[in-house]
This record gives structure tokens, C-alpha cells and sequence, in this order.
């Protein structure tokens, strides 16, 4: 049996500054975001934002935590995949480094209202490789659902019946799930084992399930990241108009902040656009991954 795990420090959403009394060491440690859903699936992660330089996603087991589907968007009735502590079982994922700058983008892509960035700690985690590891003094950080009451919702709450037919998983966004498993099962050569751990601990066997293949509904589904990210590209040019606008009214147009923020914004544009140039490799592939996911699913019939 598994020990419990201790309950890890939760962190609120878009905190990613230190306070004045902890000291740079602490300010400097590395920093990694545990990926147990579409964090999985390049696409899906870097519509994001860009991966930083060598980073290296590394296929762990975390001990002492299991998915579940309980968390629903009111608004779409879709249910989203998160993890809660329980002490006899694991969850598959990917441990991959990150920057302290870029975490609030995960915060964003994971919503303040659903998921709270909560520390998890390196002795729980199985490394499927030998050779890998991270350091001893790194934070990792996993997404877990905030419990929120359905009255108090602002758009997703934890809802405890999962026969509910109100909400349903979606599979589009379950076989983004899996085909970030594959993925990294792949670049790993580890011969299917990573693929069918993720696959055997879904956990959504107890749930109503929409089969939108045809027509996905899932916005980070490789058939919708297009109109997605050009919704994000829109968003982001009224923004810098905006800022230009204002910038010129200034008595003193090199404000540093607007220019920082203008930086911001410009690095953010070059990214959607290499992006959107990449999709349609994503699309041509998608079909071998939905054939793999339709493999493992009648494997377990």
C-alpha cells in the first residue's frame, strides 16, 4: 500500500513572484509542471506557449493520486480531467520544465476558477526511465480542481454523481489525453507500458460519454486549434493597438512597462504564427493517433 501522500502547499493562481523574505536561492530553484491530460500532447500544451529551450518531458507514475472526472464546465457540460489525492493507487504524466515567467500562462490555460497550481513532491513520483530524474530542490507544480459549490460556480464546480447526464466526457478531449500518452510512449520506446498505465487509470468507465469524433468539441482537439489560436491572435492584436494607441499619447512614449508589455504581446504573436504553420502536420497525423486510441479501447473490450 502506498503511503499517503502529506497534503502539498496549494499556490493561488498567477502567484509567481517570491516574497521579500525568501531568499534568491529559494527565488532560483527550478521549476517543473507535472502534465496528467492534454499537457501530454504537444499541440495541445504549446498552443500554450512555446516549450523553452531543451526541455525534456519525462514519463513519471504519481503515487498517491488518481484522476477523476468530477470537475464540469457549466456552461459547455463538458467534463475535465483532474487528479485528487487517494492513497492505494497512481497517475500517469509527464514531468517537464518550465520557467517561473511562464507559469502564469499555465495558470491562464488552466482557469482560476478551475484548477489551482498546487506543489507536489519529488518522492512521489516514479520515473519510468532510469536515467531520468530532476533535481532534489525543484518545485513541481500539478493543476488539482478547486472545490467549488455549483451556487458559488464561476463556470466549472466538482460535481460527486457521475451519472449525471447533464455533463458527459467528451471524447475528443479524452483522446487528446491519450494521444499525448502515445506520444511520449513513442519518443521513449517504452514499448506500450506508459500508453496502457494512462489508458488503465482514466478512470472514466462510470461516466456518460459523448462520442464527438466526428465533430469535435474540444478546443485544443488538433481540428479546432486553428480557430482557436487565430481567436488568441485577434485578441492579442486589438490588445497591442490598444497599447500603441495609449503609448502615443504619452508625454514619455518609452514607457518601460508598456514596452514590456508590447514585448510580451509581440514574442506571444510570433508564437501563434509559427504555430498555426504547424497545424496542419497535426491534422494529417491525427488520423494514425485515433487509430491507435481505437486499438487500446477495443483491446479492453
Amino acid at each position: 500500500m502506498l503511503s499517503t501522500p502529506p497534503n502539498p502547499p496549494a499556490v493561488s493562481p498567477h502567484q509567481t513572484t517570491y516574497t521579500t523574505s525568501q531568499t534568491q536561492k529559494e527565488a532560483d530553484k527550478p521549476v517543473y509542471i507535472f502534465g496528467y491530460g492534454s499537457l501530454m500532447f504537444t499541440p495541445a500544451r504549446t498552443a500554450t506557449t512555446a516549450d523553452p529551450e531543451n526541455t525534456k518531458y519525462i514519463p513519471v507514475k504519481l503515487n498517491g493520486y488518481e484522476r477523476d472526472w468530477r470537475l464540469v464546465n457549466k456552461n459547455t457540460k463538458m467534463r475535465v480531467l483532474g487528479i485528487n489525492p487517494e492513497t492505494i493507487t497512481y497517475t500517469t504524466g509527464v514531468i517537464f520544465n518550465t520557467t517561473k515567467q511562464k507559469l502564469s500562462s499555465f495558470d491562464k490555460r488552466e482557469g482560476e476558477n478551475a484548477y489551482q497550481r498546487t506543489l507536489v513532491f519529488k518522492e512521489h513520483f516514479k520515473f519510468y526511465t532510469k536515467e531520468d530524474t530532476v533535481p532534489d530542490n525543484a518545485e513541481i507544480y500539478a493543476y488539482i480542481p478547486i472545490k467549488t459549490d455549483i451556487r458559488e460556480a464561476k463556470g466549472y464546480y466538482l460535481t460527486e454523481n457521475p451519472h449525471d447526464e447533464n455533463y458527459k466526457i467528451f471524447l475528443s478531449y479524452r483522446d487528446v489525453v491519450i494521444a499525448g500518452a502515445f506520444e511520449i510512449d513513442e519518443k521513449y520506446k517504452l514499448n506500450g507500458r506508459f500508453a496502457q498505465d494512462t489508458f488503465d487509470t482514466l478512470n472514466s468507465e462510470s461516466y456518460q460519454v459523448e462520442d464527438d469524433r466526428k465533430n469535435p468539441k474540444y478546443s485544443r482537439h488538433p481540428m479546432n486549434l486553428q480557430e482557436t489560436l487565430k481567436e488568441k491572435q485577434e485578441n492579442l492584436n486589438t490588445k497591442k493597438d490598444e497599447l500603441e494607441n495609449k503609448k502615443s499619447k504619452l508625454q514619455q512614449p518609452n514607457d518601460e512597462n508598456i514596452q514590456s508589455e508590447l514585448s510580451g504581446i509581440s514574442k506571444q504573436l510570433a508564437h501563434i504564427k509559427y504555430f498555426l504553420s504547424q497545424i496542419p502536420s497535426f491534422q494529417k497525423s491525427w488520423p494514425k493517433s485515433l487509430e491507435k486510441i481505437k486499438k487500446i479501447e477495443d483491446k479492453k473490450k
